[in-house]
Parts: C-alpha cells; sequence; structure tokens
C-alpha cells in the first residue's frame, strides 16, 4: 500500500478548502429547507402504572415484591399485545392498524421496581395522551381477568405534552453539516490518493530516482505578462513584414512601368 504523506495531505485538503465550504453551505441549505418545511414535530405522552400486592394482607410481603417484580416483563408483552392493543384502536376509532401502533408505543419496566412506563408518540399531543390513557385502562382491565389478580394501579396520569420530543432543529442541521463536511473530505481524499501527479521534489526523486539539484520559480503572472509581449512583438513584426512587402511590390510595379514607357516610345522614335 502505497504511503501517504500527511504534510502533502493536509495541503491538498488546504487547498481545495472552497470544496469543503460548499458541501458544508450546501448540507446546511437542504437540512434547514427539511426543519422548516417538511419535519413533521411529535410529541410523546407517558404513564405510570405501578403493582401492588398481591394478597389482601395488610403489610406487604417479601413475597409480594418477587412475585411483582418478576410479573413486569410479563405485563409489558401483555401490554403490546393485540388483546390490548386491537380494543385501543376500536375504543378510540384509531385509523391504523396494529403494526403501526406498536411503531408508537413504547414499554419500559423501570430497573428494579414494579413500575411499568407506557410512553406513546404522535404526530398529535392530544391523540397521544388518550393512547397512553386508554391503553393503560384496557390494560388493568385484562389482567385481572388473565391473572385473576388485582394488582395493578396508575401512579402517573397521562398528561398532554406541550413540548416536543422530536429532535431539535439545531441538531439537526448540526448534524448535516458535520455530514456533508465529511462526505467532501472523503471526496477529496480518493482524489488524492489515486493523483499520480508529480507535486513537489521528494516525488520527483522517488519517481526517478535522481536527485533535484534546483528549482526554477513559475509565476502565472509574469509567464501571462510574456506571453503577452510575445504575441504583441510577433503581431508588430508582422505588421513590419507586410508593410515592407507592400513597399516593394509597389516599387517593383512603378519600376516595371517606366521600363515599358521607355521600350515603347524607343519603337516610336524607330
Amino acid at each position: 500500500m502505497e504511503e501517504i504523506d500527511l504534510v502533502q495531505l493536509f495541503n491538498y485538503f488546504k487547498s481545495k478548502w472552497f470544496y469543503i465550504l460548499f458541501a458544508a453551505s450546501l448540507a446546511f441549505c437542504v437540512s434547514s429547507i427539511y426543519v422548516n418545511q417538511f419535519r413533521q414535530l411529535e410529541y410523546t405522552s407517558y404513564t405510570k402504572i405501578i403493582l401492588n400486592q398481591a394478597s389482601p394482607s395488610e403489610t406487604i410481603s417479601n413475597q409480594d415484591i418477587n412475585l411483582n417484580q418478576s410479573l413486569v416483563s410479563d405485563y409489558t408483552e401483555i401490554i403490546k399485545s393485540k388483546l390490548v392493543l386491537n380494543q385501543v384502536i376500536d375504543l378510540l376509532d384509531l385509523d391504523i392498524e396494529y403494526e403501526q401502533l406498536t411503531k408508537m408505543i413504547s414499554v419500559t419496566g423501570i430497573k428494579d421496581t414494579a413500575i411499568i412506563k407506557i410512553s406513546v408518540t404522535h404526530s398529535d399531543p392530544n391523540q397521544a395522551c388518550d393512547i397512553a390513557s386508554t391503553i393503560a385502562d384496557v390494560f388493568m382491565k385484562e389482567v385481572g381477568d388473565i391473572y385473576k389478580l388485582d394488582n395493578v394501579s396508575v401512579l402517573d396520569e397521562a398528561e398532554v405534552s406541550t413540548k416536543s420530543s422530536s429532535t431539535s432543529a439545531i441538531k439537526i442541521i448540526a448534524i448535516a453539516i458535520v455530514v456533508g463536511i465529511v462526505v467532501s473530505m472523503g471526496i477529496i481524499f480518493v482524489f488524492f490518493y489515486f493523483d499520480t501527479t508529480i507535486k513537489d521534489e521528494d516525488s520527483i526523486e522517488s519517481a526517478v530516482g535522481i536527485p533535484v539539484i534546483g528549482t526554477v520559480p513559475y509565476d502565472p503572472n509574469t509567464t501571462n505578462n510574456k506571453t503577452t509581449n510575445s504575441k504583441k512583438n510577433m503581431d508588430t513584426t508582422s505588421e513590419v513584414i507586410v508593410e515592407k512587402v507592400r513597399k516593394t511590390t509597389t516599387r517593383t510595379s512603378e519600376r516595371s512601368g517606366e521600363l515599358k514607357v521607355v521600350g515603347r516610345r524607343g519603337r516610336t522614335r524607330k
């Protein structure tokens, strides 16, 4: 694998700064248009339910605690089951399928507790709150029928969220700019890696195996001026040559005319 000169690579990136800036600007414009015109804000409402003691005794035993903690995983799956969510769809008359509703909800058990958090994310904050509350109600009814236990109660009621849970606009734009810069630098690196042109004295020495004993500075402005002056000199020289040829032709024509006149006069005299 060919070794890469980091200094040379850095200078190459520095010479292409305009393209990197253009990519970052383009990413900024595209992400800003997406954020302001096409992004749909989402809101999240949640409710928490807690598992109480299953026995009718006044004190909570370790057995009750262990039972409730072991039931958290079972209850989590019941909440996401079709038995519960299809009833929620019917009760709220939602125009969605079961699979779509499962993507909107998140059910998590809080570690080392008997508490379950039900979160619902929706573009309508009121709809998110209604779905979360209805899921909790339907679940408590069904779990009593399944386990013959009345050990679930609502800890936190669902509330309408006033703040969007979507990723902030600044974060989206910042990520887009970083991605634009990284992609542009990646493309520039590919061009640099496959560029086989001679870039400096070291490249010449490594290519031909002969040390460089001197360099000739190159100034585009001086070269352009010399080229322009050369063109002007050539044009002037051409004009001079054309003028000389014209004068020579004129003189030759005049001399030819005089000779013709002399000849005619001579013949007339005879």
